[in-house]
């Protein structure tokens, strides 16, 4: 194991023990609302938000304990079911509130829609064959 994936799996359990699912209807009086509580969850809080908050926050995590952002991908992607959701891939590990533990991204039965590398805000790139990204 990498000292990167080490840190992906320590970090992913820590927010999830202090992630609070809930809708940015209710967390934040908006259908939709992307926020970070990377500084939150530093200080040990416990956070509400859906799924891309978890994201901006993990990917916000990481980038504060070293992981290159250039190495990290915000994603999204379609549930089995066919809900919207949003996940962060770091170095090929799948960031996932719905999951207890990360997992390989090529490993996952998601449909993969679009994703936008942590280095690059702003620019989504569609995912070919709907693949995680490289």
């Amino acid at each position: 194991m990498s000292k990167n994936e080490i840190l992906i799996r320590a970090t992913h359990k820590r927010l999830l023990e202090l992630f609070v699912p809930t809708s940015d209807k209710v967390a934040f009086g908006r259908e939709e609302y992307w926020h970070s509580f990377a500084a939150e969850a530093a200080a040990g809080q416990s956070f509400r938000g859906d799924c891309d908050d978890f994201m901006l926050t993990a990917c916000d995590a990481l980038r504060a304990a070293g992981v290159a952002p250039a190495d990290m991908w915000l994603c999204a992607v379609k549930t089995a079911s066919g809900e919207g959701h949003a996940v962060l891939v770091a170095e090929g590990w799948l960031v996932d509130n719905l999951e207890s533990a990360i997992w390989p991204s090529n490993s996952v039965a998601y449909q993969w829609v679009k994703a936008m590398q942590a280095s690059t805000p702003g620019t989504w790139m569609v995912c070919v064959d709907h693949r995680p990204p490289a």
